[in-house]
C-alpha cells in the first residue's frame, strides 16, 4: 500500500523544480539554525567534496579529502529523503543470497530517474556536509576525542535541515499513505 505515496515521493523529487529550490531552503534553514556558524556559501564546498568522489571526479584526477567518506561513515549522510527509499532496500538486500544479489543487480535499469534522485540527494547531502565539515573542524580544534567530533558532527550535520529519519511509529505509519506527512511536521519541529 506503500507504492503510490513513495513514487510521488520520488517523483516529486526528482523535478528540476525541486532541485533548485531545495538547495536555496536548506541552506537558508542551516545558515539560521547551525550549531557550528554555517555560513551559505558552504553547499559549494560540500558540492565539491561530493563530486571529488565519483566517478568523474576520479577520472578527472580529483583526490578525495576523506572529509565525506567520514561524514557518510558517520550516519550523518542517511538523514535525506532519498536515502529512506535505499535503506529500504539495503535491507532487503542483506536477506539475498549471493545469487538473489547478483540478479537484483543485473536487472537494476541506469534510468534518468535514478541520475536525477541521485544528483537531488548530492545536493541535499551538500548542505549536511557543509555543516558537518565545520562542526569536525570547530570540534577538533577544541580537543575534543575524534569518536566524539564524528558523533557530534553526525548529530548537527542530520539535524541542521529536516531530518526525515526522525519519527516515531504513527509519523512512520501515516507517511506511508501521505506521502510528504513526516516531512511537513520534521519542518514544522525544526521552526
Amino acid at each position: 500500500f506503500a507504492g503510490p505515496a513513495q513514487l510521488l515521493r520520488r517523483t516529486a523529487t526528482a523535478t528540476f523544480e525541486f532541485m533548485f529550490r531545495n538547495p536555496i531552503r536548506d541552506t537558508y534553514q542551516a545558515f539560521t539554525t547551525s550549531r557550528h556558524g554555517y555560513k551559505p556559501w558552504e553547499i559549494f564546498g560540500g558540492l565539491w567534496e561530493i563530486f571529488r568522489t565519483t566517478k568523474f571526479g576520479r577520472r578527472m584526477g580529483l583526490t578525495e579529502s576523506g572529509m565525506y567518506r567520514a561524514f557518510m561513515n558517520s550516519g550523518a549522510g542517511g538523514h535525506t529523503l532519498g536515502s529512506l527509499n535505499r535503506n529500504t532496500v539495503q535491507e532487503q538486500l542483506r536477506r539475498y543470497d549471493q545469487v538473489q544479489r547478483r540478479n537484483f543487480f543485473i536487472s537494476i535499469p541506469s534510468t534518468l530517474l535514478e541520475v536525477l534522485v541521485g544528483t537531488q540527494e548530492a545536493l541535499e547531502n551538500a548542505t549536511r556536509l557543509g555543516e558537518f565539515t565545520r562542526a569536525v573542524r570547530k570540534l577538533e580544534a577544541q580537543g575534543v576525542s575524534m569518536e566524539e567530533v564524528y558523533a557530534r558532527a553526525a548529530y548537527s550535520a542530520a539535524e541542521v535541515t529536516v531530518n526525515f529519519k526522525r519519527s516515531g511509529s504513527q509519523a512512520k505509519a501515516w507517511n506511508k499513505w501521505k506521502s510528504f506527512f513526516n516531512a511537513s511536521l520534521q519542518g514544522k519541529v525544526r521552526l
